[in-house]
């Protein structure tokens, strides 16, 4: 019996956007960008996750998220939750991630992201042009 690697689960947090994430400090004379608060909170959050097989999954992936956000103001983006599960050791490396669904809900009491991630097959290009 075979069995497809996978995992799902609710990180507990709004999900910060990656595009404005970032924030310019000063080390002496030298300036660097950081992930701003809301970005580093969002990626030590407390989550649930349930896997059902090794981890971290070593091949391609698809992940599918449900965004709840606190307002309708922040843009659809998943990147974070990509990083999310680089850094809790779900995926390798978020380039892993091949096949993408996400859509954003709104939860002003409990914003948070439920998601699952499952190994797919290499996906093969059909050598049709488009």
């Amino acid at each position: 019996m075979s069995y497809t690697p996978q995992a799902s689960g609710v990180i507990y947090a709004e999900c910060a956007s990656k595009s404005n994430s970032r924030k310019i400090v000063k080390f002496g004379k030298r300036s660097a960008l950081i992930k701003n608060e809301k970005a580093r909170l969002f990626l030590k959050a407390d989550a649930k996750t349930n896997d059902f097989g090794p981890l971290p999954i070593t091949g391609p992936v698809q992940l599918t998220c449900r965004l709840y956000y606190s307002s309708r103001r922040p843009d659809l983006d998943p990147a974070m939750v990509m990083d999310w599960l680089q850094a809790h050791s779900i995926i390798l490396n978020d380039r892993q991630v091949v096949d993408l669904h996400a859509t954003k809900f709104l939860d002003k009491e409990r914003p948070r992201v439920e998601w699952s991630v499952r190994q797919i097959p290499e996906p093969v290009s059909t050598g049709a042009a488009a």
